[in-house]
Protein backbone atom coordinates (compact mmCIF):
# COMPACT_ATOMS: atom_id res chain seq x y z
CA UNK A 1 0.00 0.00 0.00
CA UNK A 2 1.65 3.25 -1.08
CA UNK A 3 2.50 5.57 1.80
CA UNK A 4 0.56 3.26 4.09
CA UNK A 5 1.36 1.92 7.50
CA UNK A 6 1.25 -1.84 7.17
CA UNK A 7 2.61 -2.43 10.67
CA UNK A 8 -0.76 -1.87 12.34
CA UNK A 9 -2.61 -5.14 12.90
CA UNK A 10 -6.34 -5.56 12.34
CA UNK A 11 -6.94 -5.89 16.09
CA UNK A 12 -5.03 -2.65 16.67
CA UNK A 13 -7.17 -0.97 13.98
CA UNK A 14 -10.24 -2.07 15.91
CA UNK A 15 -8.87 -0.32 19.02
CA UNK A 16 -7.87 2.77 17.02
CA UNK A 17 -11.31 3.15 15.47
CA UNK A 18 -13.00 2.57 18.85
CA UNK A 19 -10.78 5.29 20.34
CA UNK A 20 -11.79 7.83 17.70
CA UNK A 21 -15.44 6.80 17.93
CA UNK A 22 -15.32 7.47 21.68
CA UNK A 23 -14.00 11.00 21.07
CA UNK A 24 -15.85 11.70 17.82
CA UNK A 25 -18.39 14.14 19.33
CA UNK A 26 -15.61 16.46 20.54
CA UNK A 27 -13.57 16.04 17.36
CA UNK A 28 -16.44 16.59 14.95
CA UNK A 29 -17.74 19.50 17.03
CA UNK A 30 -14.31 21.13 16.76
CA UNK A 31 -14.29 20.55 12.99
CA UNK A 32 -17.82 21.90 12.53
CA UNK A 33 -17.30 24.97 14.71
CA UNK A 34 -14.22 25.98 12.71
CA UNK A 35 -15.29 24.74 9.26
CA UNK A 36 -12.44 22.24 9.00
CA UNK A 37 -12.08 19.34 6.56
CA UNK A 38 -11.51 16.07 8.39
CA UNK A 39 -9.14 13.43 7.03
CA UNK A 40 -9.42 10.21 8.97
CA UNK A 41 -6.41 7.85 9.12
CA UNK A 42 -4.34 9.59 6.43
CA UNK A 43 -1.86 7.10 4.95
CA UNK A 44 -3.28 4.51 7.33
CA UNK A 45 -2.02 6.39 10.39
CA UNK A 46 -3.81 6.36 13.75
CA UNK A 47 -4.75 10.01 13.38
CA UNK A 48 -7.34 12.52 12.28
CA UNK A 49 -6.24 15.68 10.47
CA UNK A 50 -8.27 18.88 10.49
CA UNK A 51 -7.35 20.87 7.35
CA UNK A 52 -8.17 24.44 6.37
CA UNK A 53 -7.06 27.37 4.27
CA UNK A 54 -4.70 29.42 6.42
CA UNK A 55 -5.84 33.07 6.72
CA UNK A 56 -2.34 34.23 5.67
CA UNK A 57 -2.18 31.97 2.60
CA UNK A 58 -1.52 28.33 1.89
CA UNK A 59 -2.90 25.31 3.67
CA UNK A 60 -2.72 24.27 7.30
CA UNK A 61 -3.80 21.50 9.60
CA UNK A 62 -4.12 20.38 13.17
CA UNK A 63 -3.44 16.67 13.63
CA UNK A 64 -4.52 14.47 16.51
CA UNK A 65 -2.60 11.21 16.72
CA UNK A 66 -3.60 8.37 19.02
CA UNK A 67 -0.54 6.98 20.79
CA UNK A 68 -2.56 4.52 22.86
CA UNK A 69 -5.98 4.48 24.55
CA UNK A 70 -4.89 6.95 27.21
CA UNK A 71 -2.53 9.31 25.37
CA UNK A 72 -2.36 11.43 22.23
CA UNK A 73 -0.14 13.85 20.38
CA UNK A 74 -1.46 17.03 18.78
CA UNK A 75 0.56 18.83 16.14
CA UNK A 76 0.05 21.61 13.66
CA UNK A 77 1.53 22.65 10.36
CA UNK A 78 1.28 25.33 7.70
CA UNK A 79 2.62 25.37 4.16
CA UNK A 80 2.73 27.82 1.28
CA UNK A 81 3.81 26.59 -2.15
CA UNK A 82 5.61 28.87 -4.57
CA UNK A 83 5.44 27.11 -7.90
CA UNK A 84 7.66 29.62 -9.71
CA UNK A 85 10.67 28.84 -7.48
CA UNK A 86 9.68 25.21 -6.81
CA UNK A 87 9.74 25.94 -3.09
CA UNK A 88 7.46 24.90 -0.28
CA UNK A 89 7.56 27.13 2.77
CA UNK A 90 6.70 25.21 5.91
CA UNK A 91 6.22 25.64 9.63
CA UNK A 92 5.24 22.87 11.97
CA UNK A 93 5.07 22.13 15.63
CA UNK A 94 4.50 19.10 17.72
CA UNK A 95 3.48 18.54 21.26
CA UNK A 96 4.85 15.89 23.52
CA UNK A 97 2.62 13.09 24.67
CA UNK A 98 -0.58 14.28 26.33
CA UNK A 99 -2.48 12.09 28.76
CA UNK A 100 -6.22 12.29 28.22
CA UNK A 101 -6.98 12.14 31.93
CA UNK A 102 -4.94 15.33 32.45
CA UNK A 103 -6.36 17.50 29.67
CA UNK A 104 -9.50 18.87 28.11
CA UNK A 105 -9.26 17.51 24.56
CA UNK A 106 -11.26 20.32 23.00
CA UNK A 107 -9.18 23.00 24.74
CA UNK A 108 -5.95 21.41 23.49
CA UNK A 109 -7.25 21.34 19.92
CA UNK A 110 -8.39 24.98 20.18
CA UNK A 111 -5.00 26.05 21.59
CA UNK A 112 -3.14 24.30 18.77
CA UNK A 113 -5.41 25.82 16.13
CA UNK A 114 -4.90 29.30 17.59
CA UNK A 115 -1.14 28.76 17.61
CA UNK A 116 -1.07 27.72 13.94
CA UNK A 117 -3.20 30.70 12.93
CA UNK A 118 -0.94 33.11 14.85
CA UNK A 119 2.19 32.20 12.90
CA UNK A 120 3.76 34.64 10.47
CA UNK A 121 5.24 33.87 7.06
CA UNK A 122 8.62 35.11 8.28
CA UNK A 123 8.69 32.08 10.62
CA UNK A 124 8.41 29.59 7.76
CA UNK A 125 11.37 27.58 6.50
CA UNK A 126 11.86 27.30 2.72
CA UNK A 127 12.22 23.79 1.32
CA UNK A 128 13.44 24.15 -2.28
CA UNK A 129 14.19 21.47 -4.87
CA UNK A 130 10.66 20.46 -5.77
CA UNK A 131 11.45 21.22 -9.42
CA UNK A 132 11.81 17.59 -10.49
CA UNK A 133 8.23 16.76 -9.50
CA UNK A 134 6.44 20.08 -9.83
CA UNK A 135 7.85 20.92 -13.27
CA UNK A 136 6.04 17.92 -14.72
CA UNK A 137 3.00 20.22 -14.69
CA UNK A 138 2.32 23.63 -16.15
CA UNK A 139 1.44 26.39 -13.68
CA UNK A 140 -2.21 26.07 -14.73
CA UNK A 141 -2.22 22.29 -14.19
CA UNK A 142 -0.49 22.73 -10.85
CA UNK A 143 -3.03 25.30 -9.71
CA UNK A 144 -5.91 22.99 -10.60
CA UNK A 145 -4.44 19.99 -8.78
CA UNK A 146 -2.76 21.51 -5.75
CA UNK A 147 -4.54 24.75 -5.07
CA UNK A 148 -5.50 25.49 -1.50
CA UNK A 149 -8.72 26.99 -2.84
CA UNK A 150 -10.42 23.63 -2.29
CA UNK A 151 -9.68 23.82 1.43
CA UNK A 152 -12.41 25.27 3.63
CA UNK A 153 -12.11 28.82 4.94
CA UNK A 154 -11.36 28.79 8.64
CA UNK A 155 -14.11 30.01 10.92
CA UNK A 156 -12.68 31.42 14.13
Amino acid sequence: MPNGNDSITSSEWTRIKAFFQKHSAALLGFATDHNLAVDRYYHESPSWSFRFRHPKGGGASVILERLNDSSIRISGNWYVDEYETFTRYFKGQGIDELFLEDIDLRQELEANLNEVVSWEKSQMTPHPNYEKVWSLYSKEEWDKMFTTEHLPLLRQ
